[in-house]
Protein backbone atom coordinates (compact mmCIF):
# COMPACT_ATOMS: atom_id res chain seq x y z
CA UNK A 1 0.00 0.00 0.00
CA UNK A 2 2.66 2.17 0.95
CA UNK A 3 4.09 1.62 -2.34
CA UNK A 4 1.31 1.97 -4.36
CA UNK A 5 0.94 5.38 -2.47
CA UNK A 6 4.40 6.85 -3.36
CA UNK A 7 3.78 5.90 -6.87
CA UNK A 8 0.52 8.05 -6.83
CA UNK A 9 2.58 11.22 -5.44
CA UNK A 10 5.36 10.82 -7.55
CA UNK A 11 3.18 10.68 -10.36
CA UNK A 12 0.90 13.29 -9.15
CA UNK A 13 4.07 15.89 -8.75
CA UNK A 14 5.33 14.78 -12.38
CA UNK A 15 2.37 15.99 -13.65
CA UNK A 16 1.87 19.05 -11.37
CA UNK A 17 5.33 20.01 -12.57
CA UNK A 18 4.47 19.76 -16.18
CA UNK A 19 0.96 21.23 -16.35
CA UNK A 20 0.59 24.86 -17.45
CA UNK A 21 -1.64 25.69 -14.83
CA UNK A 22 1.18 25.57 -12.18
CA UNK A 23 4.48 25.84 -13.67
CA UNK A 24 5.23 28.84 -11.38
CA UNK A 25 3.91 31.06 -8.94
CA UNK A 26 2.46 33.73 -11.14
CA UNK A 27 1.13 30.86 -13.40
CA UNK A 28 -0.53 29.16 -10.48
CA UNK A 29 -1.79 33.15 -9.31
CA UNK A 30 -3.33 33.65 -12.68
CA UNK A 31 -4.77 29.65 -12.93
CA UNK A 32 -6.27 30.35 -9.28
CA UNK A 33 -6.89 33.74 -8.60
CA UNK A 34 -7.07 36.09 -11.44
CA UNK A 35 -9.07 33.46 -14.04
CA UNK A 36 -12.00 33.10 -11.12
CA UNK A 37 -12.00 36.69 -10.68
CA UNK A 38 -12.43 37.59 -14.25
CA UNK A 39 -15.20 34.77 -14.97
CA UNK A 40 -17.02 36.74 -11.83
CA UNK A 41 -16.99 39.91 -13.38
CA UNK A 42 -18.31 38.85 -16.49
CA UNK A 43 -20.79 36.14 -15.25
CA UNK A 44 -21.76 39.68 -12.84
CA UNK A 45 -22.25 41.93 -15.79
CA UNK A 46 -24.07 39.55 -17.64
CA UNK A 47 -26.74 38.76 -14.87
CA UNK A 48 -26.76 42.71 -14.43
CA UNK A 49 -27.60 43.17 -17.57
CA UNK A 50 -30.03 40.64 -17.79
CA UNK A 51 -31.51 41.24 -14.72
CA UNK A 52 -30.88 38.44 -13.04
CA UNK A 53 -32.32 36.07 -15.79
CA UNK A 54 -29.56 34.37 -16.38
CA UNK A 55 -28.01 33.61 -13.20
CA UNK A 56 -29.32 30.04 -14.15
CA UNK A 57 -27.30 30.05 -17.54
CA UNK A 58 -24.00 31.26 -15.91
CA UNK A 59 -23.74 28.38 -13.42
CA UNK A 60 -24.84 26.26 -15.62
CA UNK A 61 -21.79 27.05 -17.63
CA UNK A 62 -19.97 26.80 -14.95
CA UNK A 63 -20.40 23.39 -14.19
CA UNK A 64 -19.76 22.02 -17.83
CA UNK A 65 -16.93 24.30 -17.94
CA UNK A 66 -15.79 22.01 -14.56
CA UNK A 67 -16.04 18.92 -17.25
CA UNK A 68 -14.76 20.28 -19.92
CA UNK A 69 -11.41 21.87 -18.01
CA UNK A 70 -10.73 18.27 -16.60
CA UNK A 71 -11.54 16.97 -19.77
CA UNK A 72 -8.85 19.10 -21.69
CA UNK A 73 -6.49 18.75 -19.03
CA UNK A 74 -6.16 14.92 -19.36
CA UNK A 75 -5.96 15.57 -23.28
CA UNK A 76 -3.40 17.96 -22.76
CA UNK A 77 -1.15 16.07 -20.35
CA UNK A 78 -1.22 12.91 -22.63
CA UNK A 79 -0.26 15.14 -25.21
CA UNK A 80 2.25 15.81 -23.82
CA UNK A 81 3.57 12.46 -22.92
CA UNK A 82 3.80 11.71 -26.40
CA UNK A 83 5.39 14.65 -27.67
CA UNK A 84 7.90 13.71 -25.07
CA UNK A 85 7.88 10.17 -25.80
CA UNK A 86 7.75 9.07 -22.79
CA UNK A 87 3.53 7.84 -22.97
CA UNK A 88 4.57 4.02 -23.82
CA UNK A 89 7.36 3.65 -20.66
CA UNK A 90 5.26 5.43 -18.24
CA UNK A 91 2.39 2.97 -18.96
CA UNK A 92 4.65 -0.16 -19.59
CA UNK A 93 6.42 0.75 -16.19
CA UNK A 94 3.13 0.95 -14.06
CA UNK A 95 1.69 -1.86 -13.37
CA UNK A 96 -1.80 -0.81 -13.76
CA UNK A 97 -3.65 2.07 -15.12
CA UNK A 98 -4.99 3.72 -11.80
CA UNK A 99 -1.81 5.67 -10.98
CA UNK A 100 -1.92 7.02 -14.54
CA UNK A 101 -5.15 8.22 -14.58
CA UNK A 102 -5.45 9.26 -11.13
CA UNK A 103 -2.12 11.27 -11.64
CA UNK A 104 -3.68 13.34 -15.09
CA UNK A 105 -6.67 14.22 -13.59
CA UNK A 106 -5.60 15.77 -10.17
CA UNK A 107 -4.20 18.88 -11.35
CA UNK A 108 -7.24 19.67 -13.53
CA UNK A 109 -10.14 18.62 -11.08
CA UNK A 110 -8.40 20.03 -8.75
CA UNK A 111 -7.93 23.15 -10.61
CA UNK A 112 -11.68 23.09 -12.16
CA UNK A 113 -13.14 22.51 -8.21
CA UNK A 114 -11.30 25.62 -7.28
CA UNK A 115 -12.58 28.22 -9.81
CA UNK A 116 -16.07 26.80 -10.00
CA UNK A 117 -16.26 27.43 -5.74
CA UNK A 118 -14.29 30.72 -6.46
CA UNK A 119 -16.67 31.73 -9.11
CA UNK A 120 -20.07 30.55 -7.83
CA UNK A 121 -18.75 31.95 -4.37
CA UNK A 122 -18.37 35.62 -5.98
CA UNK A 123 -21.48 35.65 -7.09
CA UNK A 124 -23.09 34.77 -3.87
CA UNK A 125 -21.12 37.46 -2.24
CA UNK A 126 -21.60 40.24 -5.00
CA UNK A 127 -25.77 39.48 -4.32
CA UNK A 128 -26.32 38.11 -7.57
CA UNK A 129 -26.70 34.12 -6.63
CA UNK A 130 -29.29 33.34 -4.66
CA UNK A 131 -28.68 31.68 -0.86
CA UNK A 132 -30.66 28.28 -2.15
CA UNK A 133 -29.35 28.34 -5.70
CA UNK A 134 -26.06 28.80 -3.86
CA UNK A 135 -26.04 25.66 -1.14
CA UNK A 136 -27.29 23.48 -4.34
CA UNK A 137 -24.45 24.78 -6.80
CA UNK A 138 -22.03 23.60 -4.19
CA UNK A 139 -23.25 20.43 -3.65
CA UNK A 140 -23.13 19.92 -7.66
CA UNK A 141 -19.71 20.95 -8.02
CA UNK A 142 -18.07 17.53 -6.90
CA UNK A 143 -20.82 15.83 -9.43
CA UNK A 144 -19.94 17.80 -11.92
CA UNK A 145 -16.25 17.02 -10.71
CA UNK A 146 -17.02 13.42 -11.09
CA UNK A 147 -18.58 13.24 -14.73
CA UNK A 148 -15.32 15.13 -15.91
CA UNK A 149 -13.10 13.08 -14.75
CA UNK A 150 -15.10 9.67 -15.70
CA UNK A 151 -14.98 11.42 -19.08
CA UNK A 152 -11.36 12.31 -18.99
CA UNK A 153 -10.40 8.71 -19.28
CA UNK A 154 -12.17 7.79 -22.75
CA UNK A 155 -10.65 11.61 -23.77
CA UNK A 156 -7.63 10.93 -22.64
CA UNK A 157 -7.48 7.50 -24.11
CA UNK A 158 -7.89 8.83 -27.48
CA UNK A 159 -5.35 11.63 -26.74
CA UNK A 160 -3.24 8.59 -26.97
CA UNK A 161 -4.74 6.94 -29.79
CA UNK A 162 -5.38 9.73 -32.18
CA UNK A 163 -3.63 11.81 -34.52
CA UNK A 164 -4.71 14.90 -33.23
CA UNK A 165 -4.62 14.44 -29.51
CA UNK A 166 -6.89 17.57 -28.42
CA UNK A 167 -9.70 16.88 -31.06
CA UNK A 168 -11.90 15.33 -28.34
CA UNK A 169 -11.82 17.48 -25.77
CA UNK A 170 -11.83 20.60 -28.13
CA UNK A 171 -15.18 18.83 -29.18
CA UNK A 172 -16.68 18.09 -25.98
CA UNK A 173 -15.71 21.74 -25.16
CA UNK A 174 -18.15 23.14 -28.34
CA UNK A 175 -20.48 20.59 -27.94
CA UNK A 176 -21.47 19.98 -23.99
CA UNK A 177 -22.84 23.59 -23.33
CA UNK A 178 -25.18 22.74 -26.37
CA UNK A 179 -26.36 19.65 -25.67
CA UNK A 180 -26.66 19.43 -21.76
CA UNK A 181 -28.86 22.17 -21.53
CA UNK A 182 -26.61 25.00 -20.51
CA UNK A 183 -27.57 27.46 -23.50
CA UNK A 184 -31.42 26.21 -24.11
CA UNK A 185 -33.04 24.03 -21.01
CA UNK A 186 -33.42 20.25 -22.42
CA UNK A 187 -37.32 21.00 -21.69
CA UNK A 188 -37.15 23.19 -24.93
CA UNK A 189 -35.39 20.60 -27.26
CA UNK A 190 -37.42 18.65 -29.71
CA UNK A 191 -38.95 15.53 -28.15
CA UNK A 192 -36.39 13.15 -29.82
CA UNK A 193 -33.24 15.28 -29.00
CA UNK A 194 -34.26 16.06 -25.41
CA UNK A 195 -34.34 12.22 -24.66
CA UNK A 196 -30.54 11.37 -26.20
CA UNK A 197 -29.50 14.65 -24.15
CA UNK A 198 -30.40 13.50 -21.01
CA UNK A 199 -28.01 10.56 -21.09
CA UNK A 200 -25.55 12.80 -21.61
CA UNK A 201 -23.06 13.06 -19.03
CA UNK A 202 -23.73 16.75 -17.53
CA UNK A 203 -27.01 17.00 -18.28
CA UNK A 204 -28.05 15.68 -15.23
CA UNK A 205 -26.37 18.50 -13.12
CA UNK A 206 -27.72 20.90 -14.99
CA UNK A 207 -31.57 19.75 -15.11
CA UNK A 208 -31.06 19.90 -11.27
CA UNK A 209 -29.68 23.09 -11.16
CA UNK A 210 -32.71 24.45 -13.45
CA UNK A 211 -34.81 23.22 -10.57
CA UNK A 212 -35.79 19.46 -11.09
CA UNK A 213 -36.68 17.90 -8.24
CA UNK A 214 -35.59 14.36 -9.17
CA UNK A 215 -32.13 13.72 -8.24
CA UNK A 216 -32.00 10.55 -9.76
CA UNK A 217 -31.84 12.63 -12.89
CA UNK A 218 -28.06 12.37 -11.48
CA UNK A 219 -27.82 8.36 -12.60
CA UNK A 220 -27.80 8.58 -16.34
CA UNK A 221 -24.67 10.82 -15.90
CA UNK A 222 -22.81 7.93 -13.49
CA UNK A 223 -23.75 5.35 -15.63
CA UNK A 224 -22.68 6.92 -19.14
CA UNK A 225 -19.87 8.28 -17.63
CA UNK A 226 -18.57 5.08 -16.48
CA UNK A 227 -19.21 3.38 -19.52
CA UNK A 228 -17.64 5.36 -21.44
CA UNK A 229 -14.59 5.65 -18.69
CA UNK A 230 -14.68 1.41 -19.42
CA UNK A 231 -14.44 1.71 -23.04
CA UNK A 232 -10.91 4.27 -22.23
CA UNK A 233 -9.79 1.81 -20.35
CA UNK A 234 -10.02 -0.83 -22.96
CA UNK A 235 -8.90 1.65 -26.04
CA UNK A 236 -5.63 2.56 -24.03
CA UNK A 237 -4.71 -1.20 -23.79
CA UNK A 238 -4.93 -1.96 -26.86
CA UNK A 239 -3.20 1.39 -27.82
CA UNK A 240 -0.79 0.36 -25.10
CA UNK A 241 0.18 -3.70 -27.02
CA UNK A 242 0.43 -1.30 -30.49
CA UNK A 243 3.10 0.73 -29.27
CA UNK A 244 4.94 -2.34 -27.45
CA UNK A 245 4.34 -3.86 -30.98
CA UNK A 246 5.62 -1.07 -32.63
CA UNK A 247 2.25 -0.78 -34.70
CA UNK A 248 1.90 2.59 -33.43
CA UNK A 249 3.76 5.09 -32.75
CA UNK A 250 3.37 7.64 -30.64
CA UNK A 251 4.47 10.79 -32.85
CA UNK A 252 1.22 12.88 -33.53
Amino acid sequence: MSGALRSLATAVRIAAVSSNLVTNVPTALVSFVLRPAFDILLLVGFVGLAGGSVVLTACAGIFVAVVTTICGGVATSVAGDRLRGVLSAYLSFERGLGVFWVSRMVVPAVAAGVVATLSLAGLRLLGVLPGDLFLTSLALVGLAMLVGCLLSVLVGALAALGRDPYLVSDLLGHALPLLTGVIVPIGLFPAALGAIARWIPGSGVVLILRGAADWSLLWPDVLVGGALAVVGVVALRFAMRAMRAGTRSEAF
